[in-house]
């Protein structure tokens, strides 16, 4: 359930706390909406005249509300108010000062609102308008006539005349606020149609325009959904009359989630279908109908029930008639068309006839055009913020369960509760949410539900093999990108499915003791470990078999990080050195003071302890060795610790004396011991002494070579760390695999893992870089290869092979990687060569699999300009972007540099200074700016793959990897 930083100020009787937590919400931008009509208000002196207002009482935009009854969706429609009304102070009349009315848009502390403030006169509020009060009990009634409104009804969704994300095209239509309709007669004489000329094309225009907003989109799922909110609306009034808050706010926010799904209902039909209502308006508006004589369109050229939605059939046929049908007579009666009497030919070989046309030529209204843009652009905004909200199905096993037992709790509504599984939703939305409210209910559908769900899917999709399209393309002779590709997706998708299995572990560990949580992992291990012998041996048994060591190695920083929890599960020899360590600190005491004797006598306790360690080496290497399962090899290795330097080479010495015996098979326990202490080198030797020896078997090799990557950090964590938080959604989510090359590695949040080969150490966060970052010298871009002569003599395998020369595996890439190897194959494509171009294409495809940061969508305008999306070029960067819908103003920041940058503006601001763009920002579901001025304010810019709606936004490091790879082919 969401909740704003303000919620919980409704449970606060302390005016101060009230200030301070609604007064960071008095500050946000509000988001434009429908323009205000003060017909639907009154005045607040009309309406103070007729009713009491208690103390308590805030006054939002065009909203009074009880502060007991304001609530999330209640607040921000109130704030939009403010934005449609202008007015945008909020007053608060103070049980501190004897209901004297307070302005909080100034106020900072308690005495603002009590006696020693400075109170607002009544009288000044006296012309400002008021559409709604909601009462303690969070009853919302609509001050004209006192009746109850349910909230999320106040904006109709199947009401287009009064849709706010229409009111561009309503403006057109009835160029009126109050109005939601007129007349052909009204709409011909609003816009002058004889006196212009345009009398035809008007009637064209209201013919289509009325039949748009005349469309009924509601179908058997919306009345479904809207008979769930109203039973749940009942339900919540019912909860808030007897004061039970908290069962009101569940069912509440389970009425946004209801309402939500019915917008994305309607928003689908108007902008997101392939046939939806504002894309064939945009085709009518623009002629596609109009003719300038005689019918618009013959009515019986097409069969239009043909494969067209009900809804949307009254639209298409919103212009046909056959005006020949009975001859002139068609004319007698009251239809639309008999003021188009003087347009319309009965005998169209006339030889004034081409004349004629000419003159009635249909020249598309710009002013209806920009409308409907509008309107398009505005219904998909809306459709994508209701998909967040709603109460959707997932793959992903935490947002499934929350789905099903949404909706059992829903079905078990009734005007006087609720019932059902509502204790163990509640429970799975604190899951999701990471808080603990019931440790052990909360723990029960996580071991019943949860878990048993996510292992499930995990374990299938590794154990599946490679996939039957992967087997078609093989058949098909597809190149080896395009099958890395193939099997790469398939990867992607098992990660996210352990992203899913590692949030629902480390949910289970929340709410267990350290103890339990790391006895768990350990168990977990084991069952990880046994998954092994399930995976096919086929094309895609490497990334399976990556995938599943990836969990195991999450799994041990897991147990690691548990276990320093709680010192009581430190390991003999963890106390050991912490003995150790305080001595050292003792005898070092002792030389500040010149206790020469005091520090000999420490300098021998601190060799005895030695002595306890290195025997406590030996004992943990020998348990090691004898290990049965995996689990309790990560448990020895866990408490081995950071040991590992001086045990290195005692392993190694026996496994070498074991090659020496003949007992090279009996290897397995020590070469993962070594690999577990990070001793690569040591495993490398071991692979030459196998080597020269002959006697190794080839899956002894194989596990060797496993191992070797493992301590190298090769496809695996060395110097960072590969888990994160995250349940496969949104922020901190998500899983895949990313390298870097340099030092460092490891991946960001969520789950997967990254590797960086190089010097130096990583701390586990982000993907590696190396040392030698920089933009180096020199002219050119990503973009801009300067092989035109030779890039038509290129192959697709002579690319193939430069790629994999200097990145290696394509499943081991990071982020930034994959969007050098798309710009430079692009730009290959540009300067003539085909393959390049084929590579550019697929490599795209993998990086919208993974979801790569440096891609985004291409701005679906001016096509002779490439522009970048600010959001892409934020997540690349170290700036920060906010877009603020009223104003149209985006704000990039960083530390003190803050640029603001209006959508049309030729002008921006750097701080105070205005700056100068080449070209002004644009806005189409997201804020743009042409490639020439972000390559001067942030170093960036864009790269357009040809065939594809997308781009790379080029940082410096991604153009540094693209150059340097286009330069293999000079």
């Amino acid at each position: 359930m969401k909740r704003n930083p303000g919620f919980f100020y409704k449970f606060i009787l302390i005016p101060v706390l009230v200030l301070s937590l609604l007064l960071p919400m008095f500050i946000v931008e509000y988001k434009a909406y429908a323009a205000f009509d003060p017909s639907q208000a009154i005045t607040f002196a009309e309406y103070s005249r007729g009713h009491r207002i208690e103390n308590r009482v805030l006054f939002i935009g065009t909203y009074l509300i009880n502060l007991n009854g304001l609530n999330d969706s209640i607040y921000d429609q109130a704030m939009e108010s403010a934005s449609d009304s202008g007015q945008d102070t909020v007053f608060y009349k103070s049980e501190l000062a004897g209901g004297s009315w307070f302005s909080l848009s100034d106020s900072g502390n308690l005495a603002d609102i009590s006696t020693s403030g400075t109170p607002v006169d009544e009288a000044d509020l006296a012309d400002l308008y008021v559409q709604y009060y909601v009462d303690s009990k969070g009853k919302l009634v609509d001050v004209r006539n006192g009746a109850e409104k349910n909230p999320f009804n106040l904006v109709d969704p199947y009401d287009l005349r009064n849709l706010p994300e229409l009111e561009s095209l309503k403006n057109q239509y009835t160029y009126s606020k109050e109005k939601n309709s007129v007349t052909q007669a009204e709409f011909l004489n609003n816009r002058n149609s004889n006196d212009k000329g345009t009398l035809r094309a008007d009637v064209y225009y209201y013919q289509i325009i009325s039949a748009f907003f005349d469309m009924n989109l509601r179908d058997s799922e919306t009345n479904r959904l809207d008979s769930r909110l109203d039973r749940l609306y009942q339900c919540y009034r019912n909860y808030k009359d007897k004061s039970n808050d908290e069962e009101a706010e569940l069912v509440y926010d389970l009425m946004g989630k209801v309402d939500a799904a019915r917008r994305i209902i309607v928003f689908e039909k108007l902008s997101q279908l392939d046939q939806n209502a504002l894309d064939e308006l945009y085709n009518l508006a623009n002629g596609s109908y109009y003719t300038s004589k005689g019918n618009f369109r013959n009515p019986y050229s097409m069969n239009e029930a043909n494969g067209i939605p009900g809804w949307l059939l009254g639209l298409k046929n919103s212009v046909n008639h056959d005006f020949y049908a009975g001859g002139k007579n068609a004319w007698r009666g009251y239809g639309w068309w008999t003021v188009l009497e003087p347009y319309v030919k009965f005998h169209e070989d006339d030889d004034d006839d081409e004349g004629e046309e000419e003159k009635n030529v249909f020249t598309p209204d710009t002013s209806i055009m920009d409308a409907i843009s509008s309107c398009i652009e505005s219904c998909q905004t809306s459709y994508s913020e209701n998909l967040s909200k709603a109460l959707q199905d997932s793959d992903n096993v935490m947002d499934h369960a929350l789905f099903e037992y949404a909706n059992k709790v829903i079905d078990s509504a009734t005007p006087t509760g609720l019932s059902g599984d509502t204790v163990n939703y509640k429970h799975l939305d604190n899951i999701k949410a990471g808080v603990v409210r019931d440790q052990q209910g909360e723990l029960n559908i996580l071991n019943s539900v949860l878990l048993p769900r996510a292992e499930k899917t995990y374990s299938d999709n590794l154990h599946t093999g490679a996939s039957g399209e992967y087997s078609a393309a093989v058949r098909n002779g597809k190149t080896a990108a395009v099958l890395d590709n193939i099997l790469d997706t398939q990867k992607a998708k098992l990660e996210t499915k352990r992203s899913d299995l590692q949030f629902v572990v480390a949910a289970r560990h929340k709410r267990m003791s350290p103890e339990d949580g790391v006895e768990d992992c350990y168990a977990k291990i084991d069952l990880a470990d046994s998954w092994k012998k399930g995976i096919k041996n086929d094309e895609y048994n490497a990334r399976a078999t990556q995938s599943d060591d990836d969990y195991i190695v999450w799994l041990k920083e897991e147990a690691s990080k548990l276990k320093a929890e709680d010192d009581s599960l430190n390991s003999a020899l963890d106390d050991l050195k912490e003995q150790k360590e305080e001595l050292q600190q003792e005898m070092q005491a002792c030389l500040d003071d010149n206790d020469l004797a005091g520090a000999k006598d420490k300098e021998a306790e601190i060799a005895a302890t030695d002595q306890e360690i290195e025997k406590e080496i030996e004992k943990l290497s020998k348990d090691l060795e004898n290990a049965g399962s995996a689990g309790e090899k990560a448990k020895i290795l866990n408490d081995l610790g950071n040991s590992g330097e001086g045990l290195t080479d005692k392993l190694k010495d026996k496994a070498i004396s074991k090659i020496n015996n003949g007992e090279a098979d009996s290897l397995g326990n020590l070469i993962d011991a070594i690999a577990g202490v990070g001793g690569a080198d040591a495993l490398e030797e071991i692979k030459e002494k196998l080597e020269a020896s002959g006697g190794a078997s080839a899956s002894l090799m194989n596990n060797l070579n496993k191992a070797i990557a493992s301590a190298s950090g090769d496809g695996k964590n060395k110097n960072g760390s590969s888990s994160g938080d995250g349940s496969g959604k949104d922020d901190g989510s998500g899983s895949g695999s990313g390298s870097g090359s340099g030092s460092g590695s490891g991946s960001g949040s969520g789950s997967g893992s990254g590797s960086g080969s190089g010097d130096g150490s990583g701390d586990g966060s982000g993907d590696g870089s190396g040392d030698g970052s920089g933009s180096g010298s020199g002219s050119g871009t990503g973009g801009k290869s300067g092989l035109a002569d030779k890039a038509g003599e290129l192959s697709e395998n002579d690319l193939l092979d430069a790629i994999s020369s200097m990145f290696g595996d394509s499943s081991a890439w990071s982020d930034e990687v994959l969007a050098s190897v798309i710009c430079a194959m692009s730009a290959l494509s540009d300067d003539g060569c085909i393959p390049a171009g084929r590579l550019a294409r697929d490599y795209m495809d993998l990086a919208l699999t993974r979801k790569n940061k440096f891609i985004y969508r291409k701005y679906a305008g001016d096509a002779s300009q490439e522009y970048i999306l600010i959001k892409t070029l934020s997540k690349v960067t170290a700036f920060r972007y906010v877009f603020d819908d009223s104003r149209m103003e985006a704000i990039v920041t960083k530390g003190l540099t803050v640029y603001t940058f209006v959508v049309g503006k030729e002008k921006g601001l750097l701080g105070n200074e205005e700056i100068d763009l080449v070209t002004p920002g644009v806005y189409k579901n997201g804020f743009y700016l042409d490639e020439t001025d972000t390559l001067s304010f942030f170093k960036c810019e864009a790269q357009y793959v040809t065939g594809k709606d997308y781009a790379v936004c080029i940082t410096p490091n991604v153009r540094e990897k693209a150059e340097a790879l286009l330069e293999l082919f000079k």
